[in-house]
């Protein structure tokens, strides 16, 4: 964070939330490749203008696991007062 950026933030908030993005590795490496298999998914439907129960099947529960894992992930980061 910039000098700037800090001042302004402590200034108009009174405190700053620092979180770890490195210990949420695992997190976002998960979320990467189910992002990479929604894209596959997407792309093959847009090439063959067509897409089967199965792919939608998958999609929902790709979705579902995305959900879940954030869900999972923002519980443990610190409530922050307003």
């Amino acid at each position: 964070m910039k000098t700037s950026a800090f001042i302004r933030r402590i200034s108009l908030d009174g405190h700053i939330t620092y979180i770890n993005m490195a210990a949420a590795g695992e997190v976002m490496k998960a979320l990467r490749i189910i992002g990479t298999n929604i894209n596959q998914i997407a792309k093959k439907a847009n090439e063959i203008n067509s897409i089967y129960a199965e792919d939608i099947e998958k999609l929902r529960k790709e979705n579902e696991d995305i959900c879940h894992t954030l869900n999972q992930f923002l519980s443990t980061l610190p409530s922050i007062a307003a």
